[in-house]
C-alpha cells in the first residue's frame, strides 16, 4: 500500500503565491521495524510536532506546485552485523537487494527478465551472484523524470566501521574500551563488503567504455560517536553545519578526529583499498556524510586521516593502535564527504541523502544525538534506544520534492537500518479562515475547503 502524505495549505497564502503549509498528515506509514520503542519511550522523548517541524519548516518561501503527485522512496536499509542490504536504481527502475556472502549461496540469483526490467540492473544482480533483489518498482512518472538506462547507481548503507580490532583478535580487559566503539557489529559484515566489492571491480572492468556506473555510499560509513568526545559545536536549526570545537586551545581536534578516521583504514586495509580499486576500474565514487561521521564533511579532518595512513605506513608503526592488531601497514584513500542541499542539481532525478537533515537530535550541529549514543555503548545495539520515526523520514523526503518543484522521480537515504521501497503519494488540501459564532463570541478557526489543484 503505498505511503500517503497530504500538506494543508493556508488559503490566503496561496491566493498570495506566497503559500505557507499550515500541518502535514501522513498515512498508511508503518514504524520501522528494528525499533524498541518501549525501551525507548523511558531512554528518549521525540517531541509530538517532530513530523511537522520535518515537513513545514524546511522551508515556506518557495512557490510550489502544489497538484497531487507521487515518487518513489527507498530506506537502503544497513550493512551490519552480518546483515546487508543496498539499492540499486536504472533507467526507469529501482531496486532493493539483500547480498550474502559467496560461501553462503544457495542458488544461483534469480531477475525478472522483459521490456518492464532494465537489462543493466539485471546484468549487474546477475554478476554479483550473491545478490538478490528483495523488491523492485518503477519510479513515477517516467515522462518529467527520464532516467539513463546506461547509468547504474549502486547505494551502499550505513556501514559503521569502528577502530576496533578484527573479530579473531582477543583483547585485554584493559582496551575492551576500544571493542567497546564497535557498537553496531559493524565487523561482522566487512568481509561481505569486500567480496561485494570486488564483484562491483570485476563488472565495472568488463563493462568499462559501455556503461556507466556510479557507487554512492550515504554516510555513516565511519563510527565516530560511541565511546569518543565530542568535538563538533552545537549551531543553531537554522544553520545546521559542522564545526570543530578547540581541542585544549588548540587546533588540533582535526588531528584528532583525523586519527580516529586513519586507524580505522589501518584496521581494515582490504575494506578501503576496494574502494580504491573500484574506482580504478571506473566506477565513479561518491561519499555522503551522515550524523556519525559528521566530521568528514571537513577537508581539514580527511587532510589529517590521509597525513595520518601516510606517517603510519612511513614509520611502520601506528600510534595509538597495539602492533599485534595490524596484520600489515598499506595506505588506502580517505575521501571528503558531501551533503546534498536545497540548491543543488540533481542528477537524473535522483535524490540522494543520508537522512539526518530531518531528525530533531541527530542533525547537524545537534549534540544531543551523540549524548544519546552514549549509553548505548553497553548495548548491543544503539536502535534499542531510538524510537519508530518513519512518519517523520517519509515527510520530510515528501517536503523535499514539494520544495524541488517535482524535479526527482526518486528519493534515497539511510540513516534507520531499517530497509523500505515504497512509492510515495503527495496531494494538498486548502485551508481557510472562517468566522464561527460560539457563545463567547465569534471565533476564528481554519477549516479545510477541498484539494488544492494548480
Amino acid at each position: 500500500m503505498p505511503y500517503r502524505v497530504q500538506f494543508n495549505w493556508s488559503g490566503p497564502s496561496l491566493d498570495e503565491k506566497h503559500p505557507v503549509a499550515l500541518s502535514c498528515e501522513g498515512q498508511n506509514i508503518a514504524l520501522e521495524k528494528t525499533r524498541l520503542s518501549g525501551l525507548a519511550n523511558a531512554v528518549i522523548q521525540i517531541s509530538t510536532d517532530e513530523t511537522q517541524r520535518a515537513c513545514v519548516s524546511v522551508n515556506n518561501t518557495q512557490t510550489f506546485q502544489l497538484r497531487p503527485g507521487r515518487f518513489l522512496y527507498m530506506d537502503v536499509g544497513l550493512w551490519l552485523e552480518g546483515k546487508q542490504t543496498f539499492g540499486l536504481v536504472c533507467g526507469h527502475e529501482a531496486a532493493l537487494c539483500n547480498y550474502i556472502e559467496p560461501q553462503f549461496q544457495l542458488s544461483g540469483s534469480v531477475v525478472s527478465e522483459g521490456p518492464l526490467y532494465e537489462p543493466l540492473l539485471n546484468a549487474f544482480v546477475k554478476a554479483v551472484r550473491t545478490a538478490y533483489i528483495i523488491d523492485r518498482q518503477p519510479i513515477p512518472d517516467p515522462d518529467p523524470h527520464p532516467g539513463d538506462p546506461n547509468h547504474l547507481y549502486v547505494i551502499l548503507p550505513d556501514m559503521h566501521v569502528a577502530a576496533a580490532p578484527p573479530l579473531d583478535v582477543e583483547v585485554p580487559p584493559l582496551e575492551s574500551d576500544m571493542v567497546k566503539r564497535d557498537l553496531f557489529n559493524s565487523r561482522e559484515s566487512i568481509p561481505a563488503m569486500v567480496s561485494f566489492l570486488s564483484s562491483l571491480q570485476l563488472f565495472a572492468e568488463v563493462n568499462k567504455g559501455t556503461y556507466r556506473v556510479t557507487l554512492v555510499q550515504v554516510g555513516d560509513m565511519y563510527e565516530l560517536w560511541a565511546d569518543r568526545p565530542c568535538y563538533f559545536k552545537g549551531t543553531d536549526e537554522n544553520d545546521p553545519h559542522v564545526e570543530l570545537t578547540p581541542l585544549n586551545g588548540t587546533n588540533l581536534t582535526a588531528q584528532e578526529v583525523g586519527q580516529w578516521v586513519g586507524a580505522t583504514h589501518l584496521l581494515y586495509p582490504d575494506l578501503f583499498a576496494a574502494f580504491d580499486k573500484c574506482q580504478a576500474a571506473g566506477v565513479e565514487l561518491r561519499f555522503l556524510q551522515g550524523n556519525h561521521d559528521c566530521y568528514m564533511a571537513l577537508e581539514d579532518v580527511v587532510r589529517q586521516a590521509n597525513n595520518y595512513i601516510t606517517k603510519s605506513v612511513e614509520d611502520g608503526r601506528a600510534d595509538g593502535i597495539p602492533p599485534r592488531w595490524i596484520e600489515t601497514l598499506r595506505e588506502t584513500t580517505v575521501y571528503t564527504r558531501t551533503v546534498q542541499k536545497i540548491d543543488d542539481k540533481i542528477e537524473d532525478h535522483i535524490f540522494i541523502e543520508h537522512g539526518q537533515r530531518v531528525d530533531a537530535y541527530n542533525r547537524d550541529g545537534q549534540q544531543d544525538g551523540w549524548a544519546k549514543t552514549q549509553p548505548a555503548v553497553d548495548w548491543r545495539t544503539l536502535k534499542a534506544f531510538d524510537t519508530s520515526r518513519r512518519p517523520t523520514f517519509v515527510m520530510g523526503a515528501a517536503a523535499y520534492w514539494t520544495m524541488k518543484n517535482e524535479e526527482f522521480g526518486i528519493y534515497v537515504g539511510g540513516h534507520t537500518h531499517d530497509p523500505v521501497l515504497n512509492i510515495v503519494e503527495v496531494v494538498h488540501m486548502r485551508q481557510d479562515q472562517r468566522n464561527i459564532p460560539t457563545k463567547g463570541g465569534p471565533k476564528v478557526v481554519w477549516v479545510d475547503t477541498g484539494l488544492v489543484s494548480k
